[in-house]
């Protein structure tokens, strides 16, 4: 079974691996991608760690777990960290990369350091991307961040990709899916994705 096969077995086993999460698995195995960051609760954990680790990939666990702080206007729930053993939390995160020491590093600034710039440089997210998230709070959503940061005069330009993926252009809003980045500097594996798909259809 090659790569790709391997990783949608695993997406068909849990729905905290999704399509997105194939594409940058193996961008990471292919060193494309440095790191890749993983949201998994306990049961996709069993499926997950495993997985990874036949790819020679270094996982780095949090010490925390993630509790729900808000939702936004839009139904998007942000999370704030939690000490893992509270009863009251879910899921974590874990790090993802070819080596152990990005996938600590970027584990330790995701817990510790607070410093979502150096952590979006590690994940292959533009300064101006990082900085927008953080505009996201309690009152102020996603969209409202994706508005305010694309001048009238210009237009948003959508061109399918693959018939799969979408690059998004004229936009410097919060986070983009990482997606999008392998896309526009590799448009990696998505010829190998699409078969799969259709034959899992």
């Amino acid at each position: 079974m090659d790569n790709t096969h391997q990783l949608l077995d695993l997406h068909h086993k849990t729905s905290c691996f999704n399509l997105r999460n194939i594409i940058e698995t193996l961008a990471v195995i292919d060193g494309k991608k440095s790191v890749m960051r993983l949201v998994v609760n306990d049961d996709a954990y069993e499926f997950v760690l495993p997985a990874l680790k036949s790819f020679n990939l270094k996982i780095a666990r949090s010490d925390f777990r993630q509790k729900p702080a808000f939702t936004t206007s839009l139904g998007d729930t942000y999370t704030e960290l939690i000490d893992f053993n509270d009863p009251d939390g879910g899921e974590y995160s874990l790090m993802v990369s070819r080596t152990a020491e990005l996938s600590t590093r970027a584990m330790h600034i995701e817990d510790y350091d607070e410093d979502p710039t150096a952590l979006g440089r590690l994940l292959g997210y533009p300064d101006c991307c990082t900085a927008s998230y953080e505009k996201i709070n309690a009152h102020t959503d996603w969209l409202m961040v994706f508005l305010s940061n694309t001048p009238l005069e210009k237009h948003i330009v959508i061109r399918p990709i693959e018939s799969h993926i979408y690059l998004m252009r004229n936009l410097s809003f919060l986070t983009i899916s990482p997606v999008l980045f392998l896309v526009k500097k590799q448009l990696i594996s998505l010829h190998l994705l699409k078969p799969c798909l259709k034959n899992t259809a």
